[in-house]
């Protein structure tokens, strides 16, 4: 016999992402057949699998009607917590000479500042990032030519100037 309501998600977490994640925290997973459901984590593995370094976290969803069967694959989103992310393209992520990861950026007076950034999430079109603060003006193309405190000129790509009207 299987239970399926409350349906049992399993899942590993990646080592650099598990801290994030507490137990009680909301979730919804996104079945192959396309349902949405919505759980709770009701348990974060404390111990690493040693061949993968992942950590195994289990979700318990609602299954009324046993719409979902057991064995599904899915996409699995847990909430770790609300705060300020950008979207930017992957293209933007430099190391600076301390080896950390971050974007370049332009601050007031045209001078080129660094900012470490945390990788929250990957998408086909960008990544989210946390580290930046407010509005900014992003170095897309030349980022790894120039280095923090020389002045540049900032121009427009094509494509943000006609977005902007001009």
């Amino acid at each position: 016999m299987i239970e399926l309501d409350p349906l049992l998600v399993v899942g590993d977490v990646p080592e650099t992402d598990v801290g994030k994640i507490r137990v009680g925290a909301q979730a919804t997973a996104k079945l192959v057949s396309g349902a949405v459901i919505v759980g709770r984590v009701r348990f974060v593995a404390r111990d690493a699998d040693p061949a993968t370094r992942t950590y195994r976290v289990e979700i318990t969803a609602a299954n009324l009607g046993n719409r979902a069967p057991a064995g599904l694959s899915a996409e699995v989103r847990i909430g770790a917590g609300v705060g300020p992310a950008h979207f930017v393209p992957v293209s933007a992520l430099v190391l600076d000479s301390a080896g950390r990861q971050g974007v370049r950026y332009v601050e007031a007076g045209g001078l080129v500042a660094f900012a470490p950034v945390t990788v929250l999430e990957e998408t086909p079109q960008g990544l989210w990032v946390s580290g930046l603060h407010g509005p900014t003006q992003l170095i897309t193309v030349g980022q790894s030519y120039v280095a923090e405190g020389q002045r540049v000129r900032v121009a427009m790509a094509p494509a943000a100037a006609g977005a902007n009207g001009g």
